[in-house]
């Protein structure tokens, strides 16, 4: 006999600390669900946390010696008319983390009973971490064979959007001859995530979810479609809530929905709703196959677009238009079947093996998406329009928009463009040398075009022009045999005015192009550039706030002082990070960079060979302070001063043979050295790590050139002290090299490559963030108020003074 019961609500939320919350009346209005589990109450022993119309069981974490105040804690509040359908399974588990209880089948009008456990997996650095996942995987495979689960808290996993499931595993043919008899192929039902980033917690969670046939529910239900973020705090957000059902039990879903944040706590509360009517049908009829597929082929296209134009399918869709469909499930199923009856027509029609892309449309209600009306209608339309209206979808790679006249690549640094033709063209590929380059702007000197034979003066000349994104990591071709300077004054050819123009500072486009364009301070005569002015750019020289951080591995600083100075009138940064410098105490900062530039240099110089070496370079009004450099290993950091918040910087670099277990430790430590002094700063660590194994979007080890101890060493440093690497691309050849860790990865604005100056073979990382810089300080000038000097009174003091003398 089943119940009356139609659903059943069930909640989880790490309140951080439950103190006297539950007096609160928005506190409660917010858990008046059927159950209620609470992650983080920090209770003690006996806790008096009693509520109207709930029971709760408790169970708290033991007290450490030293400890200020209790931690942990799981409390869950259940409504008292449930209390004869809800059994607490206390003898389950020993973890002080985990909290076990039954939902009897014949109560709630289940197909099976169902165990609940309200969990909390401490970071994997806790001191309270004990082999979680190992002992919850036991716990679940104990249980297995009684009903279903639903496991429901803070797991402090990050799992991206990636497979909780086998993928493929239905009818393979190379799984056949191993896979047991009653083996069950996993439901492929994908999911959605805003959170981009995979810890090794969260591959434990996808290997359990994998060896139990557990199925997460964020970003796959109604209420969470997008994976919303579940923890929020100054360092960034994440999805660590999580709600996780036996696949079997995906049917009796009803919805699961990620609140919004609320000042209780710094983690969004999580809701499942389970229908509960004793008719639940099977979930392998829910997601039943379409029993007919359609192909496309290279003629489909032309065809679908000569059968769009046919009258009875602009009738058909105006009629579809202007049915009132209601907002229900019931409208939704409606409007579905109604506009795939016409795809289906469509495709029947004349294109006989037509169109697989409708299988999706036919059985849209069967997964529960949130769409409204309108949302499906404009869904299928825009499909129809991506054909008729010839959009290509993959339309390959961007041209440059300035190419070289000579190798037809993108112009990036130190480029020159011919008055008479606009054709842009690399210093290197003209055959000019850097000192001829540089001279051009400060001199009559005059160059010839191998376009259009004409002679030019250096009207316009940017070591940066243009950084197109598809191009960035393109290297300049080998030098060529052309014309070089024309020393003869009467070659001269100069602009016409009506051409000049006159550039300041930097001034970069953050347009959703992905290109920016970096136009350096004019020493000399410029005319048209051929970067057009655009409305509504975003101007660096005019919102100096914006913090913008270089990361240069320099392969010598030696002699590119004069090099690295054009690069930073450039870039104008006021951070850069240096490696491999190849300085000594011989070489003083100032010969390699002018005080006029007015930046602080602290180096940390290898005192065994003339190899090596970091330094940290930032603008004065920044006040660079609390430097520290390390004996062990290449790595120096400072703390600078913002309008908001501090910032701990640090440039590191391993040296490729550095791989000993002594070397690995010292780095450990250092890194959570410089994390642990400095907790309330925003860290930013870049450098050149030589770790090209690692796969940053994944957190996994993909190669083999280093011993993995070194690749999990960096892996274990980024998940203990809760850092992000943020570099995307490339720096040297195909690996990516020089990386930037941070703790604030929200901050990031943009975060390009910029060709390398000299013969460094890395690429630059250019950083620009939101943080907001620190206002230089305004120097105090005496000014001298001539107008009121009595010219008189001083000529009769120095005639007086001759007189005398």
């Amino acid at each position: 006999m089943f119940s009356s019961i139609d659903s059943i609500s069930i909640s989880s939320w790490n309140v951080h600390g439950l103190g006297q919350k539950h007096r609160d009346p928005d506190f409660l209005e917010l858990i008046n669900h059927d159950i209620n589990i609470l992650i983080e109450t920090w209770k003690g022993v006996e806790p008096d946390v009693q509520i109207p119309e709930y029971n709760y069981y408790c169970k708290q974490r033991t007290k450490a010696n030293k400890a200020k105040r209790n931690s942990g804690g799981i409390i869950v509040y259940y409504k008292k008319k449930f209390e004869k359908g809800i059994t607490y399974l206390k003898n389950v588990t020993k973890s002080q983390n985990r909290l076990w209880m039954k939902l009897d089948k014949s109560f709630f009008g289940l197909q099976d009973d169902l165990y609940i456990c309200g969990i909390y997996i401490p970071p994997k650095n806790s001191p309270h971490y004990n082999n979680e996942y190992e002992g919850l995987e036991s716990e679940i495979s104990f249980l297995s064979s009684k009903g279903n689960f639903l496991l429901m808290g803070d797991f402090n996993s990050r799992v991206s959007n990636y497979s909780d499931f086998v993928a493929n595993d239905e009818n393979n043919i190379n799984l056949t001859h191993i896979l047991p008899d009653n083996y069950k192929s996993d439901f492929q039902l994908t999911r959605k995530s805003q959170d981009k980033i995979i810890n090794p917690q969260g591959r434990d969670l996808l290997d359990l979810c994998v060896s139990a046939q557990l199925r997460i529910l964020n970003g796959r239900f109604i209420g969470d479609l997008l994976g919303n973020m579940t923890f929020f705090s100054m360092k960034g957000c994440s999805v660590v809530d999580y709600a996780i059902t036996s696949e079997s039990l995906l049917s009796s879903v009803n919805y699961f929905i990620v609140k919004t944040p609320s000042y209780f706590s710094d983690h969004n509360q999580i809701v499942t709703h389970l229908k509960c009517d004793g008719k639940l049908p099977n979930i392998n009829n829910i997601y039943k196959k379409i029993d007919f597929e359609f192909k496309w082929t290279n003629t489909s296209k032309l065809l679908l677009e000569n059968e769009l134009k046919e009258k009875y399918i602009y009738e058909e869709l105006n009629n579809f238009q202007q049915t009132n469909f209601e907002n229900t499930q019931d409208g939704l199923n409606r409007a579905t079947d109604l506009i795939s009856d016409i795809y289906i027509t469509l495709s029947h029609k004349d294109l006989s093996n037509g169109l697989n892309v409708f299988y999706w449309l036919r059985h849209v209600k069967h997964r529960r998406l949130s769409k409204s009306i309108n949302g499906l209608e404009t869904s299928g339309h825009r499909f129809i329009l991506l054909l008729m209206s010839g959009i290509e979808q993959n339309p390959g790679p961007r041209h440059p928009k300035f190419p070289c006249g000579i190798c037809k690549k993108a112009c990036k640094l130190q480029s020159i463009a011919c008055d008479e033709c606009d054709q842009w063209l690399h210093k290197i590929c003209i055959g000019m040398s850097t000192t001829e380059f540089s001279r051009l702007g400060n001199s009559s000197d005059t160059w010839k075009c191998p376009n259009c034979a004409a002679p030019n003066n250096s009207s316009i000349i940017y070591s940066t022009p243009q950084l197109d994104e598809n191009n960035t990591n393109e290297q300049m071709i080998n030098q060529s045999e052309h014309p070089s300077l024309i020393h003869s004054e009467s070659d001269i050819s100069f602009p016409s005015t009506s051409s000049i123009t006159n550039t300041t500072r930097s001034s970069v486009n953050t347009e959703h192009d992905s290109t920016f364009d970096i136009l350096p301070e004019s020493n000399g005569i410029t005319t048209s550039s051929p970067i057009k002015p655009k409305s509504k750019t975003f101007n660096r020289a005019n919102n100096t706030k914006c913090l913008r951080i270089l990361n240069i591995n320099f392969q010598s600083l030696r002699k590119k002082g004069k090099l690295l100075e054009l690069l930073i009138i450039d870039t104008d940064p006021d951070i850069i990070l240096g490696t491999e410098t190849w300085l000594d105490d011989t070489i003083s900062s100032s010969e390699i960079l002018s005080n006029d530039l007015d930046y602080n240099i602290q180096r940390r110089d290898r005192p065994t060979d003339r190899h090596g070496g970091v330094l940290i370079a930032a603008k004065k009004h920044l006040q660079l302070h609390n430097v520290y450099k390390s004996k062990n290993i290449e790595m120096i950091s400072g703390v600078i001063t913002t309008n908001s918040k501090k910032i701990t910087l640090a440039s590191y670099y391993r040296p490729p043979n550095r791989t000993d277990n002594e070397y690995l430790e010292y780095t450990q430590d250092e890194f959570n050295r410089l994390k642990n002094s400095t907790k309330k700063n925003i860290l930013i660590i870049g450098g050149d790590f030589n770790i090209p194994d690692i796969n940053w979007e994944q957190l996994a080890i993909n190669g083999k050139q280093y011993p993995s101890k070194v690749n999990q060493t960096f892996l274990d440093i980024v998940a203990d002290i809760n850092l992000e690497q943020i570099v995307d691309f490339p720096t040297r050849k195909e690996k990516t090299l020089d990386l930037i860790l941070t703790s604030h990865p929200s901050f990031k604005q943009r975060c390009k490559p910029i060709p390398a100056i000299g013969n460094s073979d890395h690429d630059i990382v250019l950083l620009d963030t939101s943080i907001k810089a620190q206002k230089p300080k305004p120097v105090k000038r005496k000014i001298q108020l001539w107008k009121r000097t009595n010219i008189d009174e001083i000529q009769n003091e120095v005639r007086l003074f001759a007189e005398t003398f």
